[in-house]
This record gives C-alpha cells, sequence and structure tokens, in this order.
C-alpha cells in the first residue's frame, strides 16, 4: 500500500528506511529497497527459472516478512508451471502473429515467456509474472497471475 501511495503521490513523503540485508527461512537472502519499502530477492524454481522475489512487509508491523507471507509463497511456489499455463490458456487461446498466418500454441507460448518477479503483498496475496523474451507477443507487457489471501486466481496484463 505504501508503493501505491508514493507512486500517485499521496500522503506523508517517505521516511526512508534504511535496514541491514536478512537470510529468511523461506525466502533466502534479502536486500531492503528503501525506495519502495520492501525486501528483494532471488528464487530459483526447480526448473531452473529464475524469478526476482519481492515482499512488501505490513505497514502495521516491523519491516520483516511475516510467517503468513512465507506461508502463501511457500504454497504458490509448486503451482508456477500450473499458473503459467493456465495464463497462457486464459489470455491467449487464437493468438498468432504476421496477420494470422504464425499461430502459436501453448507450449510456444510458454517456452517464450521468460520469469518476472514474484511479489508477495502485504495482505497475503501473491502476484507473479512472466515477460515476453522476444517482445513481439506481448509488446513489453508482462503476463500475471495473481492469488489472493482467500485462494482467487485472477490472470492479467501489465505495464
Amino acid at each position: 500500500m505504501n508503493f501505491l501511495k508514493r507512486l500517485f503521490g499521496l500522503g506523508e513523503p517517505p521516511k526512508r528506511v534504511e535496514l541491514p540485508p536478512i537470510c529468511d527461512p523461506v525466502f533466502g537472502d534479502l536486500k531492503w529497497d528503501s525506495n519502495y519499502d520492501w525486501w528483494e530477492g532471488r528464487y530459483v524454481s526447480p526448473s531452473g527459472e529464475e524469478f526476482e522475489v519481492t515482499v512488501e512487509p505490513p505497514s502495521d508491523a516491523e519491516p520483516q516478512p511475516t510467517e503468513g507471507q512465507r506461508q502463501a509463497f511457500q504454497a504458490l511456489v509448486p503451482r508456477l508451471a500450473e499458473l503459467k499455463m493456465l495464463a497462457v490458456r486464459d489470455y491467449f487461446p487464437n493468438f498468432s502473429v504476421d496477420a494470422g498466418e504464425e499461430p502459436y500454441t501453448e507450449a510456444r507460448m510458454s517456452e517464450e515467456l521468460v520469469p518476472g518477479n514474484i511479489h508477495v503483498e502485504a495482505g497475503l496475496g501473491v502476484r507473479m509474472s512472466w515477460l515476453d523474451s522476444l517482445t513481439e507477443i506481448l509488446g513489453g507487457h508482462a503476463l500475471t497471475a495473481t492469488v489472493t489471501a482467500d485462494g482467487k486466481t485472477y490472470f492479467g496484463l501489465e505495464g
């Protein structure tokens, strides 16, 4: 929420908080980004895909990842490949380039999407994004899958 307030210029000017790096038991090595007030790290999936990870701590608590955020992340990580394929199916059922002359299959589309970010929200939702390796498919946008704290899944384009 702090990130959105700063993005739209709402509220008090931010007070920069500098924190030392931490080693979280689930997220691994994290560095504090005082521009966005969140932790940043990396996650490498079992298939070798490397995602940037950002963890937004609740604004009413210590600026540390919470147990709820760890659980949300751990519940979704095994679903990365499934969510990617569901996002492709949901968003690109009949995608083609060159005026329809070159259709994209789900498998080809999935291959051309590269890992972007896994953002763990303060409210326990998790958003994953994949980027277009060629920029001709998404035009610089990111394909996203958001799983809310109550388990609902939404797909979309960002950027």
